[in-house]
């Protein structure tokens, strides 16, 4: 049913693309031609905007759900270790804490340690350095190889021309 709606969907599309560019085509003066790209430069933007705003609710929600998953864990945690309930007042936050994460009686790291938690983006010793200046010289001479092999092309199709 879902690939039925795809395909016609798809269908109608392309309808109404043929229709505007060739049912509708006349020049535009310089004033509508700016309009148009304002347009097809500001549907994308708008359609990621809406996009982006969809998945933050969708993030707050699932982060917001795993939180009380959490404080419900450590509190019926709490209350089984000590016989008496664990304070109210408890947040997640308790329990994720920077680049660790609080698990039980352990802390476990989060990310690679990096900016922001995330991961390494740069090592600067020397093996990196060697290995990465070896990968750029084969690289440019492969790109001098294909030029030079264009080079030849291009020239012998000019002879055969003349």
């Amino acid at each position: 049913m879902l690939l039925k709606l795809l395909v016609e969907l798809h269908e109608r599309h392309e309808r109404l693309k043929r229709f505007v560019h060739e049912g509708l085509r006349y020049p535009l003066p310089p004033w509508g031609q700016n309009v148009m790209k304002g347009v097809y430069f500001t549907i994308p933007l708008i359609a990621a905007f809406y996009l982006l705003e969809r998945t933050l609710k969708h993030i707050d929600e699932n982060t917001r759900q795993r939180s009380e998953e959490l404080l419900k864990y450590q509190l019926n945690k709490n209350k089984s270790n000590n016989g008496t309930e664990s304070d109210p007042e408890a947040s997640p936050n308790d329990f994720i804490k920077g680049n660790t994460r609080i698990v039980g009686d352990t802390e476990q790291r989060v990310g690679a340690g990096g900016w922001g938690g995330g991961v390494r983006l740069a090592v600067n010793d020397p093996e990196t350095e060697k290995r990465n200046q070896r990968k750029i010289r084969k690289y440019l001479r492969k790109l001098k190889q294909e030029h030079e092999k264009r080079q030849k092309q291009q020239q012998h199709q000019q002879t055969e021309n003349q």
